[in-house]
């Protein structure tokens, strides 16, 4: 009994300093086994892209002390200690895993007769081998829980249903964004899965759940189940955890909501022999997003009713504190602005090209980014085609340990351009509303503080200028200035994101 302890105290200990290290390493980019998904090489970035907490004294020093001169334990008083505390953790890790009470002497071992018939599930009793197997095969479980206070000086400019702040008119509101549920496990070592539930007060959704496998040759790997469409770098990530913002990028929301882009199908990834990390990825997905696309999933009858996602990604480590990646993306799929009947040409193509650069301090925490995506949307509509594009860039830079500070620009209207005479009229042609061109410019500025890696402030002010569409339909307002207050607790394990 006493060396089954030690052996599962040793996996214990093994299995946690694993997962720490994997949520706080800045790790090269070739796909591991272990990966959640196939999107990308690994990165420190981790449920709120939040430091490891670390246990300082007051000078910056680890905690803890040093014995004085005088008081260094003898052999023979070492070796009682060391037993003494082998013993408390055995007792311990025996009533934790349903082995009996803590201090309880080890039961003696069952005879032919009284044993149950030979498997490993066995009941009740000195079963904590079997109790410690049914610990490691339980899956990381965490809640993440994001809300806010708002303030608008005028009435907000169009935001889609989804994680943004919003609100009807000017003043003070508070939104609870999201209540993020995941479940995260290795299946064998061929297939783990990953399923995230958001919670919001009136309603539970399926945000992702998929399959992925960790062990088909030739740099292959395959996804399947909802989630989301790897259109440029923003879409494919749970930006509340992981972006340092409050909001989603102006071209993002308009484009596809902050519900963003994502749906029910497949995708295939090839990972390149290359002396460079260069993946190639395809999906083929349910188009149930109303900003481009819209087919309902219970509507899809023909493949041409699904959207087509196709994605490169390079990586390249300049030195061991720089590194850049590089995304180029397209996706095409049907949209209703005539109908379920003439989605075979009314059609929505995106066209996407991404960048991150990133430097680190290798004794710190301290990093400096640059993102910065472009997006262009050709919808050809009812009456026409619509062709508007807009990018956003943002500077972030983790500071210490606590503190990060993160500015954005973003820009929408590049190009805005209407071809042919589609109706607009939002009583006359509701369908065509998300796809009406204006230009929109936004600044943003945000300071977060991090208590930890399971919770945080932030603090962040912008000015959103919404300007004529192109086609004569959007009317200018005057700047719009937000104040938005949020604040994100983590509870549990949660895995890593895609880098």
């Amino acid at each position: 009994m006493q060396r089954s302890m030690k052996i599962a105290l040793a996996i214990l200990w093994f299995s946690r300093a694993t997962l720490a290290l994997a949520q706080t390493s800045d790790a090269d980019p070739p796909r591991e086994a272990t990966d959640s998904t196939a999107t990308a090489p690994a990165d420190e970035v981790v449920a709120t892209d939040q430091p490891t907490a670390t246990s300082t004294t007051d000078d910056g020093d680890d905690a803890g002390t040093t014995p004085d001169a005088g008081q260094t334990a003898t052999p023979d008083e070492a070796a009682s200690e060391s037993d003494d505390d082998e013993a408390a953790l055995a007792a311990e890790l025996t009533a934790e895993l349903g082995g009996g009470a803590a201090g309880a002497e080890p039961e003696a071992a069952p005879t032919p007769e009284t044993s149950g018939g030979g498997g490993g599930g066995g009941g009740g009793g000195g079963g904590g081998g079997a109790a410690l197997g049914r610990v490691l095969m339980l899956p990381n479980i965490s809640l993440i829980l994001t809300s806010g206070l708002w303030y608008f000086s005028d009435r907000p400019t169009r935001r889609p249903s989804g994680h943004d702040p919003t609100a009807n008119a000017s003043g003070f509101r508070f939104q609870l964004q999201e209540i993020e549920l995941a479940f995260q496990a290795a299946i064998d070592p061929y297939l783990r899965a990953d399923v995230f539930f958001a919670l919001g007060l009136d309603q539970i959704e399926v945000e992702e759940a998929y399959l992925t496998t960790t062990g088909l040759p030739a740099g292959l790997q395959l996804r399947a189940g909802q989630m989301y469409a790897r259109i440029g770098r923003f879409n494919t990530q749970h930006f509340l955890e992981t972006q340092p913002f409050v909001d989603a990028p102006l071209v993002n929301r308009h484009f596809f909501s902050s519900e963003q882009v994502r749906g029910l199908g497949a995708e295939l990834s090839w990972l390149a022999p290359l002396p460079w990390y260069v993946e190639v990825s395809a999906q083929m997905l349910t188009a149930n997003n109303e900003q481009s696309f819209g087919v309902p999933v219970d509507q899809t009858r023909h493949a041409r009713d699904f959207l087509a996602v196709g994605h490169l990604d390079q990586f390249f480590a300049l030195s061991d504190t720089w590194s850049v990646k590089w995304g180029l993306s397209y996706a095409q799929g049907p949209n209703i602005t005539g109908g379920l009947e003439h989605t075979a040409h009314d059609r929505t193509q995106i066209f996407g090209s991404d960048l991150y650069l990133k430097w680190r301090d290798l004794q710190s925490h301290r990093y400096v980014a640059l993102q910065s995506e472009f997006l262009l949307r050709r919808a050809d509509v009812e009456g026409g085609r619509v062709t508007e594009g807009g990018l956003y860039a943002h500077l972030d830079a983790r500071l210490s340990q606590n503190w990060q500070l993160a500015t954005r620009f973003d820009w929408l209207g590049l190009p805005s351009k209407v071809s042919g005479a589609p109706d607009f009229g939002v009583t006359t042609a509701p369908a065509m509303e998300p796809f009406t061109p204006f230009a929109q410019w936004r600044a943003a500025l945000a300071v977060s503080y991090y208590f930890s890696e399971f919770q945080r402030w932030r603090l962040q002010y912008g000015i959103d200028r919404l300007k004529s569409g192109a086609a004569g339909v959007v009317a200018s307002r005057d700047p719009v200035h937000e104040v938005l207050l949020e604040y994100q607790i983590v509870m549990g394990s949660h895995g890593a994101h895609p880098f």
